[in-house]
């Protein structure tokens, strides 16, 4: 929703699945981002190919829209640090799984269903998307809450403070100096 209500422009990666899905989905959230935003006034489709759509979004202002496993590598390539760190991601849809294709009352529907259910379950399928899928580009050195400009003015507290120590510290290494020369000086009894 909030895409719909923002400045940006989107486009989509040129798939047809992606095509067919924003041309016949009931999804009023999707129906409504079709027509506001990726359909154009001279119904010019915003259908772009992933390097391209990316490319647009490096610039700025545009959302696009396209699969993890065509879009992370380009990112990872061609993007630089503090630009992954300030993209996110918008789920369009829910992803579809896959399914097994069995004649009608076929006695292995339930076996295959509860076998699909079981590698959801324990984990096989998020291994074998994280094998198969591309790598999330990862954020790793991003600190927003750093990025402030410290001028003379502000540091200038720190420095006095800084040079008052280092003024404090050469006067107790001349005592000791003085001190440590003075004693070594002085005979010692002889009892």
């Amino acid at each position: 929703m909030d895409l719909l209500r923002s400045s940006l422009e989107v486009g989509m990666e040129d798939v047809l699945y992606d095509v067919d899905y924003m041309k016949t989905t009931t999804d009023p959230v999707a129906v409504a981002l079709y027509d506001t935003k990726i359909k154009q006034p001279n119904n010019e489709l915003n259908f772009l190919k992933a390097r391209e759509g990316l490319e647009k979004v490096k610039l700025g202002a545009y959302a696009f829209h396209t699969q993890t496993s065509t879009g992370y590598p380009i990112v990872e390539r061609t993007f630089e640090e503090r630009a992954i760190c300030e993209l996110a991601e918008v789920q369009l849809y829910k992803p579809v799984y896959a399914n097994m294709a069995l004649a009608k009352k076929s006695p292995l529907r339930e076996l295959f269903l509860y076998c699909n259910l079981h590698q959801m379950e324990v984990g096989i399928l998020h291994r074998l998307r994280r094998h198969w899928d591309a790598r999330k580009p990862q954020c790793i050195d991003f600190t927003r809450y750093l990025e402030v400009e410290v001028g003379l003015g502000e540091s200038f507290g720190a420095l006095i403070l800084l040079g008052i120590g280092i003024v404090v510290s050469l006067i107790v290494l001349l005592l000791e100096y003085t001190w440590n020369k003075w004693r070594m000086s002085i005979p010692a009894k002889r009892g």
